[in-house]
C-alpha cells in the first residue's frame, strides 16, 4: 500500500519494520501478462526481463488507487452499526 493511502486516509504510522526480520521475502511478479517488455520484478524492484516460458507463471503486479482502500471499507461497513 502506498503511504499516502495511509496519511490521506487520517491514518498514521505506528513503526517500521524491515520483512528480512519476519523471514518474509517479496515475491516475484511480472509487469505484464506476456509480451515483449515484460519484466520479471520482486517486488516492484525490475530484476530483469522476463522470458517467455515465465508469462503466466506469476502473478502480474495490480495496484490500488491512494483511497481504494478507504473506499473499501466504507462500502463494506454501510449500513452496519457501530
Amino acid at each position: 500500500m502506498h503511504i499516502r493511502a495511509i496519511i490521506e486516509t487520517g491514518g498514521a504510522l505506528l513503526g517500521e519494520r524491515t520483512l528480512e526480520a519476519d523471514g518474509i521475502e517479496l515475491p516475484l511478479l511480472l509487469s505484464a501478462h506476456g509480451g515483449p517488455g515484460t519484466k520479471l520484478l520482486r517486488g516492484a524492484s525490475h530484476v530483469r526481463d522476463a522470458h517467455a516460458d515465465e508469462w503466466g507463471k506469476h502473478p502480474v503486479l495490480c495496484f490500488w488507487g491512494t483511497d481504494f482502500i478507504a473506499a473499501l471499507g466504507n462500502e463494506r461497513l454501510a449500513g452496519k452499526v457501530a
